[in-house]
């Protein structure tokens, strides 16, 4: 009997470089539904405050979270670019079909190297 030990996939350099753009994504995903919620709410929350103070920063905040939801955004944009760029950059050469089949034919199924032979 023999053990096989396969990379774990966070260490294939895809992963690697793939990874960080993923959770970029997230936290920008994340980040626009925190903001939205601020741009919502805080409108709300201070509409029957009579501080001028209170309603003023309301207003600046309001004003600051819509300008990042743009700028997150314009990111968020860039981001699946980036992704096939990476992804671009790992592909193969394309196989033919007729390169597949004859592929399919060679193999015969026994003493593969993938096989488990105990």
């Amino acid at each position: 009997m023999h053990a096989r030990f396969y990379k774990a996939p966070s260490t294939f350099p895809f992963t690697q470089r793939i990874m960080p753009l993923i959770n970029r994504e997230i936290e920008l995903k994340e980040s626009i539904s925190m903001m939205t919620d601020v741009s919502t709410q805080l409108p709300k929350a201070t509409s029957n405050s009579k501080d001028s103070l209170l309603l003023g920063v309301s207003n600046v905040l309001d004003s600051w979270s819509k300008d990042r939801l743009k700028t997150i955004e314009v990111e968020l944009q860039g981001l699946p670019a980036q992704m096939a760029a990476v992804q671009k950059e790992f592909e193969g050469p394309d196989v033919e079909e007729s390169d597949m089949e004859d592929w399919d034919e060679d193999d015969d199924g026994e003493n593969s190297e993938w096989d488990d032979n105990d």
